[in-house]
């Protein structure tokens, strides 16, 4: 079971929140960071969750990772279609990391 910091997520938290979990996606998929860290940095700081939510937040960022590779990316550079699709997958991983909370 969660329980969140306040009584709510106010907007700007929330949008916080949705910010360090894109940013830091593709820093995990560097291998900049480990899913512990990821999870305790970027997660934490803004909601307090069960280990079994921390887990799935886990399972879902490693599973993507699969996904981020699989996207083609020109050797000098993405290509703005590229550029897009990349964006759309960070998107579509965060709603999904965001709506496991």
């Amino acid at each position: 079971m969660k329980t969140i910091k306040s009584n709510k997520l106010n907007l700007k938290t929330m949008k916080n929140l949705k910010n360090a979990i894109t940013d830091n996606l593709i820093n995990y998929y560097a291998n900049s960071i480990n899913l512990f860290d990821f999870v305790e940095n970027n997660i934490s700081p803004f909601i307090e969750i069960s280990e079994e939510s921390k887990e799935t937040i886990r399972l879902i960022i490693s599973q993507s990772q699969r996904g981020w590779y699989a996207i083609e990316c020109d050797e000098e550079g993405p290509t703005k279609e590229q550029d897009e699709e990349m964006d759309a997958y960070i998107e579509s991983v965060t709603a999904e990391i965001l709506n496991s909370l």
